[in-house]
């Protein structure tokens, strides 16, 4: 088993080169009528460059509220009440969004539990994944986007010869892996997947 090691002094990061995200005593509250409902308390865990983390717990333990609050992704009425997020030797809960937006999808990103039912029914599955490349890098060129998002669905097991089909004509399972292709696109560090063994 893995020994833990102390948290950081607070306000600098972890020091060693190979954890990637470092997550110490973080605490997420929700606000429930005039009291606030602790989701998740004193979570600490470190990943690695290169690994694979899996949180594993009963439904409603708090699995998801740890990673959205980690990314920074909570809900309406959800709050980081403590601790320390650092990612790459960046303190995540110390920016504002303004500062976390050039972040996700490049440094991060999140492949959500309902995935497979996000992509827009009335676009090409690859000119979505093509479009989030060109969002979030705008020197990349159409033509070299699409050319990527070809080979990110070969990456994920579908031909990208069906890169100009439209999500209705692609299996849930098919869905759900052109949403791993989408938040592979611009190479994040971290990719966080919620309930990965769906579809």
């Amino acid at each position: 088993e893995k020994e833990v090691p102390p948290p950081p002094e607070p306000g600098s990061p972890p020091s060693r080169p190979e954890v990637l995200m470092s997550i110490r005593d973080l605490k997420v509250s929700f606000e429930v009528g005039h009291a606030p409902l602790m989701a998740a308390d004193g979570v600490t865990i470190d990943i690695h460059r290169g690994e694979a983390v899996g949180l594993v717990g009963e439904s409603g333990c708090g699995k998801t509220t740890t990673m959205l609050a980690a990314l920074r992704l909570l809900p309406p009425g959800g709050a980081i009440a403590g601790g320390q997020v650092w990612l790459d030797g960046q303190d995540l809960v110390a920016l504002t969004p303004e500062e976390l937006r050039p972040l996700r999808w490049r440094r991060f990103s999140m492949v959500f539990q309902g995935a497979m039912n996000a992509l827009n029914p009335v676009k090409a599955v690859g000119w979505q994944i093509a479009e989030a490349i060109r969002q979030h890098d705008p020197e990349v060129a159409q033509d070299e986007a699409e050319a990527r998002a070809g080979r990110l669905l070969e990456t994920v097991g579908i031909g990208r010869e069906r890169a100009g089909d439209y999500p209705h004509e692609f299996s849930g399972g098919m869905r759900q892996r052109a949403m791993i292709a989408m938040a592979l696109a611009c190479g994040p560090g971290l990719v966080v997947a919620d309930e990965p063994t769906t579809a």
